[in-house]
């Protein structure tokens, strides 16, 4: 889906299991946010020069199906930019 100045977007809903009493639900931390943050409820430590770790947030979502030119993701990056040069769990 393409938007255009002056769209009008509306909220989408995403159900949300909580499977873990220390899930923290998606939030959007700041209005106009393309996207939800969402947290790990454990941790793993990712050496500098990068790597992959899959981690549970504790509260499992089902997107939308895509249709046409959208499509859904969840992605998590690291809390800054600072963690790239050392290693940080995330």
């Amino acid at each position: 889906m393409l938007v255009s100045p002056g769209d009008i977007l509306r909220p989408m809903e995403i159900p949300v299991r909580v499977l873990r009493p220390d899930a923290t639900l998606p939030v959007y931390a700041h209005e106009g946010d393309a996207g939800c943050d969402l947290v790990a409820v454990e941790t793993r430590v990712i050496k500098a020069g990068g790597g992959r770790a899959m981690v549970s947030t504790g509260c499992p979502s089902r997107f939308p199906r895509a249709t046409g030119d959208s499509s859904y993701r969840a992605a998590a990056w690291p809390p800054s930019t600072a963690s790239r040069a050392s290693t940080r769990p995330v």
